[in-house]
């Protein structure tokens, strides 16, 4: 309607080593449990993400550690999936986005957050943009991704 490309939602390839699941013993029924899976997979913002997790917590009690990094986890596919990127890593040491083609974020900004004196960011010609964790941030990865994530959402083009 405002003269801009439409862009296409994909849905993220994500890949955490965190054990984030909902175990057979919070949700027992295979078929709830998977119904909450999709519904966490597809949820279009944060606040879908609480309202199931609400849902979770009123239904089974209060969430187990490997669900609460499953909701964790969901929250960065959605922030990935903003900033139109193909794939999320999350590992040990790094956090690795691989941005696609259409991606919205500004280039001179993302280069400006790469460029920036010792910086943790990387950009490869494959357009996969890393994030080397430090030692206090490998104590708590899923937040610290959390607040990169946030980093690169602001590199988006000013509205």
């Amino acid at each position: 309607l405002r003269g801009e490309p439409i862009r296409a939602e994909r849905d993220p390839e994500i890949s955490a080593d965190v054990p984030a699941f909902l175990p057979d013993d919070y949700v027992p029924d295979t078929g709830q449990r998977l119904d909450f899976y999709r519904r966490l997979a597809q949820a279009s913002d944060e606040d879908r993400i609480r309202e199931i997790v609400a849902e979770l917590e009123d239904r089974y009690g209060p969430l187990p550690d490997e669900a609460r990094l499953l909701s964790d986890v969901m929250g960065h596919k959605i922030l990935v999936r903003e900033m139109g990127a193909i794939a999320y890593e999350l590992g040990p040491t790094r956090m690795v986005v691989s941005l696609g083609p259409d991606s919205p974020l500004d280039a001179s900004r993302v280069m400006r957050l790469v460029q920036a004196k010792n910086s943790r960011w990387k950009l490869s010609p494959d357009m996969r943009l890393s994030y080397a964790f430090d030692d206090g941030e490998k104590r708590d990865r899923l937040v610290a991704a959390r607040a990169r994530l946030m980093e690169m959402r602001a590199c988006r083009p000013a509205v």
